[in-house]
């Protein structure tokens, strides 16, 4: 495990509460839990899931690794989860180490939260860029709408007269229409319609 580090260019520190190990490289930490399998598989897997979800919660170092001997991943959780959480994993075989899943920065910096972070008058200015730009995007919007409105006005104005118009001339199509249907209508009645010879002769009659 330590040669596995001297390799990588670290130096053992002394460890943090939390781990077992750590190593340093610079002002990074990497910190090193070292679990034991049992007879157990799922007991296990349990143990090794509580450990990543309490080095996430503890951040004992930079980077941490669980180094487990021999990496047998029916009793470890599935590797995607290591990987998602940042915890990185070792495999013990012997005196030598390797590394199965790299780990990932748990801290930040201060110097990449002051990278990441823009001062307060940073953000003020920016607010007040993009409060602007909604400023001129209403100021469009309200304009668009003045314009739709008066040209909307004005056409119902103008074309008023004409559906008018034009009503009255369907109107007086639909009125013609329909006394040419009753016409056409009251000759199919009379034409060839044996009642009406009946009611003749009797009205005859009487």
């Amino acid at each position: 495990m330590k040669r596995l580090f001297a390799q990588l260019g670290y130096a053992e520190a002394e460890p943090p509460e939390g781990v077992d190990l750590a190593f340093r490289k610079g002002d990074r930490v990497v910190g090193v839990k070292l679990v034991k399998f049992s007879r157990s598989v799922a007991r296990d897997r349990r143990v090794i899931r509580s450990e990543i979800y309490r080095l996430l919660r503890e951040k004992p170092c930079d980077e941490v690794y669980i180094a487990v001997e021999g990496v047998s991943f029916g009793r470890l959780p599935p590797p995607y989860e290591f990987r998602e959480s940042g915890i990185g994993l070792v495999e013990v075989e012997g005196a030598s180490a390797r590394v199965a899943i790299p780990a990932a920065p748990l801290r930040e910096r201060p110097a990449e939260q002051a990278l990441e972070r823009p001062s307060p008058a940073a953000a003020a200015a920016g607010d007040a860029a993009r409060l602007a730009e909604i400023v001129r995007e209403l100021r469009a919007l309200l304009e668009e709408l003045k314009k739709s409105e008066v040209g909307g006005k004005a056409s119902e104005s103008l074309s008023a007269p004409v559906r008018i118009e034009t009503a009255e001339r369907a109107e007086g199509r639909t009125g013609g229409a329909g006394e040419e249907l009753e016409r056409l209508l009251a000759v199919d009645f009379i034409k060839d319609n044996p009642w009406l010879s009946i009611l003749r002769e009797r009205r005859e009659g009487s």
